[in-house]
Order: C-alpha cells, then sequence, then structure tokens
C-alpha cells in the first residue's frame, strides 16, 4: 500500500501461489490516477516478489487497464476476455 500524508492513496493483494505470485485487487483512488502512482505501487510489489525468491507474476487485469500492465512490462498471456466480478479480463504476466 502507498500513503500520502497518512492517507492511504494506493493498494492491492499479492498472493504467492505454486510457483508465481498473483497481483490482485489493484487499486488508486481516482485523484491520483495518471500521476505514476500505480507504476509507484506494481515496482514495490516487484522488489517484494523478487526478494521472496519468485521469478513470475500473473494477473487478471481489467480489459481497460492492459495498456497500463503493458507500459509496466506486462505480457498478454490469453487474449481470450473472461468476466471477473461483472467486468472484462485478460490473463497477463511478467517474468522477473
Amino acid at each position: 500500500m502507498l500513503k500520502k500524508d497518512d492517507n492511504l492513496i494506493a493498494t492491492c493483494r499479492v498472493r504467492f501461489l505454486d510457483g508465481f505470485a498473483k497481483l490482485e485487487r489493484m487499486a488508486i483512488k481516482s485523484n491520483y490516477r495518471g500521476q505514476g502512482i500505480g507504476s509507484i505501487l506494481i515496482n514495490k510489489v516487484e522488489e517484494f516478489v523478487i526478494k521472496k525468491n519468485i521469478q513470475q507474476i500473473k494477473i487478471h487485469a481489467q480489459v481497460q487497464a492492459k495498456g497500463f500492465y503493458q507500459s509496466n512490462g506486462y505480457s498478454v498471456i490469453s487474449e481470450k476476455e473472461f468476466m471477473e466480478d461483472g467486468i472484462k479480463h485478460i490473463k497477463m504476466n511478467k517474468k522477473l
């Protein structure tokens, strides 16, 4: 999670599964979006994952966020869209 002036501005969850990490529930407060906060959070997550000797992160990315994740080095595993929590997603990953 990231804070500014003791206020939470971004958070996510990381689960460690069979040989990889899964980035989930990434959220940035709306008034902080577009300022690089998401990329900062991803970098912190990747540093944490690397310290755990895990070399791959997978995500179920919202279709609308595909470009954001690609700009942070994630690749599309499958273009097949699926519904998760009522929102279209695709599978992506990144080798660390």
